[in-house]
């Protein structure tokens, strides 16, 4: 009985040290810091997928630092093994060859089309038929490949383009622009922070249904083999209402 006693207080013991090893053992992660997804305001570091990433972990018993850092330096450390995760990364194959990627992604935002509230604009997925109409982008923008093509077609004669979306969105609610098109969650982030969500509505359909941005983990680095837990974490947040909850205190 005393041995039996004395061996479930040893791997009692032993569970414990391993739990604390594995919280004292911090994992870097680092972001490009784009807001809403994550950003610096009053000398932390916030945003939608910084609270995401960071409940997950918290699930998970794990001890993260999350750094800002440029988009280039941070894809850069990830490859070297000198980040063990970085958010918010889309998936390409070239980026499959240093990363790992869950299936469940950090934020799944379509590139939408916006208008003012009371506009009589609509929009059918012909592109051609937004031709009259001035329409606001960010420079260097995604957008959905048959958008691209159309502005190298010149199929838009009035196209303005701006450095933020806060620009495009005074610009439409100031009739200077008709349409901003833009990444669903950051233009409505952007209308939340000017005060201008209920100034605004979307148009249907989008022009990309989908556009999924992940927390890549380095296969160098120290986190490599949470994968899959960490996809575990994030399906029941969804499940428990935690994600929701998150992605709408940043939109509302």
């Amino acid at each position: 009985m005393k041995r039996l006693l004395l061996v479930g207080v040893l791997c009692l013991n032993f569970c414990l040290l391993n739990h604390l090893a594995k919280a004292e053992e911090q994992l870097k992660i680092v972001t490009p810091g784009i807001a809403p997804i994550s950003y610096e305001m009053d000398g932390k570091i916030v945003g939608i997928g910084t609270e995401l990433v960071t409940e997950a972990f918290t699930r998970l018993g794990q001890a993260v630092e999350i750094q800002i850092l440029p988009g280039a330096r941070a894809l850069n450390m990830l490859q070297e093994g000198e980040a063990d995760a970085l958010f918010a990364l889309a998936k390409t194959s070239e980026r499959e060859s240093f990363a790992d990627y869950p299936t469940e992604p950090i934020i799944d935002q379509p590139v939408s089309l916006f208008v003012q509230k009371d506009s009589t604009i609509v929009f059918d997925g012909d592109l051609k038929k937004l031709s009259p109409y001035t329409i606001g982008i960010i420079r260097g923008g995604r957008f959905s490949p048959e958008f691209e093509a159309a502005i190298k077609d010149q199929v838009f004669p009035k196209l303005e383009e701006v450095t933020e979306y806060r620009q495009n969105i005074l610009k439409l609610t100031s009739q200077h622009i008709d349409i901003l098109i833009g990444s669903r969650i950051s233009v409505l982030f952007a209308a939340k922070e000017l005060g201008q969500q209920d100034a605004i509505k979307e148009l249907s359909p989008t022009l990309t249904t989908s556009s999924p941005a992940y927390l890549a983990f380095s296969k160098k680095g120290k986190a490599a083999n949470l994968v899959a837990q960490f996809d575990e974490v994030m399906k029941a947040m969804r499940q428990d209402g935690t994600y929701d909850r998150i992605v709408q205190s940043y939109l509302k």
